[in-house]
C-alpha cells in the first residue's frame, strides 16, 4: 500500500512538472546563456519565456542577448516575442539586449528586475503590455517606440531613478499611471499628437519640475499629477474642458495657475495645493466647484482664506454666486495687467538641450531655443 501512495506521488509530481513547464525549445545563445522559448500561435516562430513560470527563483541573470533567430534540428525560427512574465522579478538580470525582430513585449514581462539600469526597446514593438517595466528601481534611461500609440498602463510605474524620457510624436494616448511614481523624473515635454492622459500618468512623481502639456488636450485625468511635490509652474492648454478629481492635488510649488475659458468642469481636490496664492480664472459662465467646507475641497483652505481669485472684469458676482468660488474671501473683478502676455508667453517656444532632446521648459545648463520666428538661440541657465 506504501508503495501505490509513493507511485501515485510521483505520478502527481510528474504531472505538475509537466504542466509547470513553461517552454517549448531551450537553446543557448552566442554568449552559452540558456534562452528558453514557447512557439506562437502559428507553429513557426518564437517568444522568449520563463524556465518555469511555477517557480520564480529560477530566472535570467547576468548581460542577456535575446538573438533574431535561433536554429532547432536544421530548422530556423524567427523570435518574434517575450511573453508575459518573461523576465519577472530577475533581480540579478543587468542587461538585456532586445532584438529588432521582436514586436511584442507582454504584461510584467520586466517587472522587478531591479538590477536593470537601462533598456532599448526598438522600433517595430507595436504592443507592450501593463507594467512591463515596471518597479525596476535602477533604470536610470529608456525609450519609448516610434511604432507605438499607446504607452501600456504602469509601462514604467515606480522607475524610481529614470531621469528622463522622451515620448516619441507616434504616441497618442499615454496609459494610466504611465510613470507614476518615477521619483527622479525632472522635466516632460509632451508632443502635440498626444490627444489622450488617462488618470494618474505622472502620479506622485515628486522630483517633476516643470511638464509641458499637449495643445489639444481635453481632459486632464483624475490624479494626473497628484503630489508632484516640485511642480512649480505649468500651463493648461486652452482646448482643455475637464479638470478631473485631484489633478493638481499636492502640487505645493504652485503658486500660480492659469484656469482657461475652455475649462467647464473642475473636479474635487483638483488645485488643493497649499502655496497656490493666484488663481486666474477666465471661465465666464462660472459653474459651481467643491467648497472649503468639505474636505474634498477643490482648492486648499489656504488658497480660499489667503489666495486671490481674479476673474474677467464684470463677472465678479457671478463668480460670488456659485458654491466653491464664493468661498474665496479675496476677489479681484478684472484680470491681473500682465495675464495677456503671461497666456501669450506660455505658448513656449520649442526649447531643446545640446543632445537635442525635446524639453518642458527651459532647464539649467546651455538651452536650445528655436523661436516662433524662425530663430534660433542659445541660452545658459546656472
Amino acid at each position: 500500500m506504501k508503495n501505490y501512495f509513493l507511485l501515485l506521488l510521483t505520478m502527481a509530481l510528474s504531472m505538475f512538472k509537466t504542466q509547470a513547464l513553461a517552454y517549448d525549445l531551450a537553446i543557448e545563445n552566442a554568449d552559452g546563456v540558456t534562452i528558453y522559448y514557447s512557439f506562437t500561435s502559428d507553429g513557426k516562430t518564437l517568444e522568449v519565456v520563463r524556465e518555469n513560470e511555477y517557480a520564480p527563483k529560477i530566472y535570467y541573470k547576468g548581460d542577456v542577448v535575446i538573438p533574431e533567430e535561433v536554429t532547432f534540428m536544421n530548422r530556423t525560427y524567427k523570435v518574434v516575442g517575450i511573453h508575459s512574465y518573461a523576465f519577472y522579478y530577475c533581480e540579478e538580470l543587468t542587461s538585456v539586449t532586445i532584438p529588432s525582430s521582436i514586436t511584442k513585449i507582454g504584461e510584467y514581462a520586466f517587472c522587478s528586475c531591479k538590477s536593470l539600469t537601462s533598456i532599448n526597446i526598438p522600433d517595430g514593438v507595436t504592443s507592450v503590455g501593463r507594467e512591463a517595466f515596471s518597479h525596476c528601481y535602477k533604470l536610470s534611461s529608456a525609450n519609448i517606440p516610434t511604432s507605438l500609440t499607446v504607452t501600456a498602463a504602469g509601462m514604467f510605474a515606480e522607475c524610481e531613478n529614470l531621469e528622463t524620457i522622451e515620448i516619441p510624436n507616434s504616441i497618442t494616448t499615454l496609459s494610466e499611471s504611465t510613470f507614476a511614481k518615477c521619483y527622479n523624473l525632472k522635466s516632460v515635454y509632451i508632443p502635440n499628437n498626444v490627444i489622450k492622459m488617462e488618470a494618474g500618468v505622472f502620479r506622485q512623481c515628486s522630483g517633476l519640475e516643470s511638464v509641458r502639456l499637449p495643445d489639444d488636450i481635453t481632459k486632464i485625468s483624475t490624479s494626473s499629477f497628484y503630489n508632484c511635490t516640485a511642480l512649480k509652474s505649468v500651463k493648461i492648454p486652452e482646448s482643455v474642458e475637464t479638470i478631473d478629481d485631484y489633478a493638481f492635488s499636492g502640487c505645493n510649488k504652485l503658486d500660480t495657475i492659469i484656469i482657461p475659458s475652455s475649462v467647464t468642469s473642475i473636479g474635487k481636490g483638483a488645485f488643493a495645493c497649499d502655496n497656490l496664492g493666484t488663481v486666474i480664472s477666465l471661465i465666464k459662465t462660472p459653474f459651481a466647484v467643491t467648497g472649503n467646507s468639505s474636505n474634498e475641497r477643490t482648492f486648499s483652505q489656504n488658497t480660499f482664506k489667503y489666495g486671490t481669485l481674479y476673474v474677467p472684469a464684470g463677472l465678479k458676482n457671478k463668480y460670488q454666486s456659485k458654491n466653491g468660488w464664493s468661498d474665496f474671501r479675496y476677489v479681484e473683478d478684472g484680470l491681473p495687467s500682465n495675464v495677456p502676455s503671461v497666456i501669450e508667453n506660455n505658448k513656449e517656444n520649442e526649447v531643446y538641450d545640446l543632445s537635442g532632446r525635446r524639453q518642458a521648459t527651459l532647464q539649467r545648463g546651455t538651452n536650445i531655443i528655436h523661436s516662433k520666428d524662425g530663430s534660433t538661440k542659445k541660452v545658459l541657465i546656472k
